[in-house]
């Protein structure tokens, strides 16, 4: 009898835990929804008509908590053409993809693979729950490196920039574009 009133006030307290948690958010969907996000005009190297853009498209530019100052907006010459252009991590809805306005005008837009929930690059830091999807340019010379030092297969030549999109600490992808469309690159280790 006293086995099975034990048995009985273990599970309530069980279900009771579990009623009271079910209210509370997860940790992790707390830190996501947290995650600093600046406006577009916050980046002075935006043009009037690429800031309107933006907007237009309600994105946000995520951060990660370093460096201090604003960043996942990069320049680089992402194809043959010899002018820079931008890419830019845009969060919609705690959702991010990447962008690249060619030529540095918002006229032509493209889209870097797909869409990603901000929740999934969140890690435990220094912080506490971090948000660490970070973006930079990998010129043609890093990324033959990359190919060389990790072993993998170039499916292209480089002979322009693409863009570094990195999970700080754990590693990275490089996107290049090839003239007709996105590759996915061996990126850091």
């Amino acid at each position: 009898m006293m086995a099975r009133m034990f048995k009985i006030l273990c599970i309530s307290m069980v279900v009771a835990s579990q009623v009271a948690s079910a209210g509370e958010p997860d940790a992790w969907d707390s830190a996501a929804s947290e995650i600093l996000r600046l406006d577009p005009a916050s980046f002075e190297e935006l043009s009037a008509e690429i800031l309107e853009n933006l907007n237009q498209r309600g994105c946000t530019i995520p951060q990660t908590p370093y460096p201090a100052y604003p960043h996942n907006v990069v320049k680089g010459h992402l194809d043959d053409s010899g002018i820079l252009d931008l890419a830019i991590l845009c969060s919609i809805g705690q959702r991010s993809v990447i962008l690249v306005l060619w030529d540095g005008s918002a006229s032509d837009v493209d889209q870097v693979s797909g869409w990603s929930d901000d929740k999934g690059w969140l890690q435990t830091g220094v912080e506490g729950i971090e948000f660490s999807r970070t973006l930079s340019i990998a010129s043609s010379e890093l990324i033959s490196r990359y190919s060389v030092s990790y072993g993998s297969e170039l499916t292209v030549n480089p002979t322009h920039d693409g863009v570094d999109e990195a999970f700080l600490g754990k590693g990275s992808t490089v996107h290049y574009w090839d003239g007709q469309d996105w590759h996915k690159l061996q990126g850091a280790d």
